[in-house]
């Protein structure tokens, strides 16, 4: 039977062949087919890889790398004896102002101790410690082997030569009943009371002096002006005793009065 016009070769019109269409030229086989991706793959990775190398510099030789490091090493070998020298230099610095502070605090340690004895010396300085203690009081006499009165009353002799015999024999410190003894202090008697530093005292006085008190005692024994005082103690029956103190008390002098002169007119 003949068919329609060009279909006597038997087949079917429009449908394509397994030789044909978008399929043409795989394998049928799908492991054919897989092995044909994986070569294509391994193909483009070569390529790539070729690429990379093409592209990377090459490493520097081994002699190059160990010049490098010598030069590394020397540089560092020169900044460590730079920062040697500077940590030196610091060193230095420190134990100059060492010195100098050190030597600042000896000075300084100094003049304290003397601004502190001027102070003593002054009477500006309050101080403690042991000494003598001298009482002189009137005579309880009414009346003198001589008919003197005067002879029976306590005078500003015999206190000033018991309170300068205590200054020679090495006494830190005087004070007359409570007030301080300086260098511009004087004592005065006006009647039967004492005028000391600008106050009135009235007696018994009372003298503190602080020192030795073996070295204060034996001052008094050989003073002659303190000697008198005890000769007249014998005769008028005047008060004057001498006892040693473990712990006495000075306090400061009054502050020095401005002294005030008179001045020749025109």
């Amino acid at each position: 039977m003949v068919g329609p016009a060009g279909g006597a070769s038997g087949e079917t019109p429009g449908v394509l062949s397994p030789d044909t269409g978008p399929q043409a030229g795989l394998p049928r086989d799908p492991r054919r087919a897989a092995g044909f991706v994986a070569a294509a793959l391994l193909a483009a990775l070569g390529g790539f890889v070729a690429t990379a190398l093409a592209t990377t510099s090459p490493a520097p030789p081994r002699e190059e790398r160990r010049l490098s490091l010598a030069e590394l090493v020397k540089d560092e070998a020169i900044r460590g004896q730079s920062l040697k020298a500077e940590l030196k230099e610091a060193e230095d610095r420190v134990e100059k102002l060492r010195t100098s502070l050190s030597s600042t605090g000896t000075e300084l340690a100094r003049l304290t101790a003397d601004l502190e004895g001027t102070r003593r010396l002054l009477g500006m300085a309050e101080m403690e410690g042991p000494g003598l203690e001298v009482t002189l009081d009137d005579s309880p006499l009414d009346t003198s082997p001589t008919g003197d009165p005067n002879d029976l009353l306590i005078h500003q002799e015999d206190l000033q030569a018991v309170v300068n015999a205590l200054l020679q024999g090495g006494a830190e410190a005087v004070a007359v009943n409570g007030e301080r003894v300086g260098p511009s202090s004087s004592l005065t008697c006006a009647g039967s009371t004492l005028l000391l530093n600008g106050s009135l005292f009235v007696p018994p006085f009372r003298v503190t002096a602080l020192g030795d008190p073996t070295e204060l005692r034996k001052a008094l024994e050989t003073d002659a002006g303190a000697r008198a005082v005890a000769r007249r103690a014998l005769l008028f029956r005047i008060v004057y005793s001498v006892r040693a103190v473990e712990t006495a008390r000075v306090p400061p002098a009054p502050a020095p009065k401005t002294l005030r002169f008179a001045r020749p007119l025109g």
